[in-house]
């Protein structure tokens, strides 16, 4: 999986989604598969921007697919707050750790 910051906060790592030749840069390294893209959506309750920060995921797939004339299987993205949202957006991974073993302290 390549990391995309979709809502470009600090405390976060991955490429941004305008890092597009960084990005490009991951497919022509020989002897790696690459099978998906990740996002955290952004630390808000606001679904409009969460959504946006899904969308541009789902969007960076798309870009990529069409530069690379290759097949990207996933998107992880959606938590246990937001998941709903992941999964309309094109999630194929999601990551619901609160809801299986409670919040973190």
């Amino acid at each position: 999986m390549i990391e995309i910051n979709t809502s470009k906060e600090v405390q976060k790592h991955g490429f941004f989604p305008d890092q597009k030749e960084k990005i490009l840069e991951c497919f022509e390294c020989g002897g790696k598969s690459i099978d998906g893209l990740m996002t955290v959506g952004p630390n808000t309750s606001d679904k409009k921007s969460i959504r946006h920060a899904f969308i541009t995921l789902r969007k960076t797939k798309e870009w990529i697919e069409s530069e690379t004339n290759t097949k990207i299987k996933h998107l992880s993205m959606g938590m246990s707050g937001d998941y709903e949202l992941a999964v309309e957006e094109g999630s194929t991974m999601i990551r619901v750790g609160s809801f299986l073993y409670g919040p973190r302290n």
